[in-house]
């Protein structure tokens, strides 16, 4: 073993450099490119992607809380579909374990799963989206899934619904503001913050003058406490 070894600072002592960072690792010239194709194999193709996608296509009944299919036979189908969704992406998920895409994916899968009162899923739900907030933090798309979570969820949860589509208002892509909007506006509204509950929807109904929905909502809120 040579007693020095020459770095970008110059030749230093090699125990020196041993206490200070550990043994040095030696690589064959042309790895660094095996390792660049090792990395770039940790985030899902675009493939994998579409298949998660086609299955909250098939499960769009579940999307709004709470449930509002009533066929018993119909929500064991969306049951069944729901299980191999989640099957799919925690598959996904163990291949591309850092993968926001993926993560906040199964959030919303599992987000699903509890409109249709499968158990444990809320937590999981949680669990999936807070770690695509760290796995992503500027992406808009994890907050609001949080957001729309916690806004389903109900009483003493409208201030994290409110937290997380504030930190999405500021993220946003200029087509993903009316759902920013949308889902603030009623976070507010069940706080009874009517005068910031208006004018957040109004943000929403001029961009949007015929939005049925948020129309709706603005009466809503004007009635309330009326």
């Amino acid at each position: 073993k040579p007693a020095s070894l020459m770095t970008a600072r110059g030749e230093q002592p090699r125990k020196t450099l041993e206490k200070k960072y550990g043994r040095p690792a030696w690589y064959r010239y042309g790895l660094a490119v095996e390792i660049n194709s090792q990395a770039a194999a940790r985030t899902a193709t675009k493939e994998d992607l579409k298949t998660s996608d086609k299955w909250l296509a098939i499960l769009d009944k579940t999307a709004e809380y709470p449930l509002q299919v009533k066929d018993p036979i119909e929500i064991e189908k969306l049951k069944n579909d729901w299980n191999q969704a989640i099957a799919n992406a925690e598959s996904l998920r163990s291949n591309f374990p850092e993968d926001p895409q993926i993560s906040r994916r199964l959030g919303v899968l599992y987000r699903r799963g509890f409109t249709l009162d499968m158990p444990g899923a809320w937590e999981r739900a949680e669990a999936y989206l807070l770690r695509t907030t760290t796995l992503a933090p500027k992406s808009a798309e994890a907050y609001i899934s949080l957001g729309i979570l916690y806004g389903d969820t109900g009483e003493g949860f409208e201030k994290q619904a409110e937290a997380h589509f504030r930190t999405a208002l500021k993220l946003a892509r200029k087509d993903q503001l009316p759902y920013v909007w949308w889902g603030l506006a009623i976070a507010l509204h069940k706080q009874g913050k009517k005068a910031e509950a208006l004018k957040t929807i109004g943000y929403l109904i001029k961009q949007r003058p015929n939005d049925i929905k948020a129309l709706k909502l603005r009466e809503q809120i004007l009635r309330a406490d009326n």
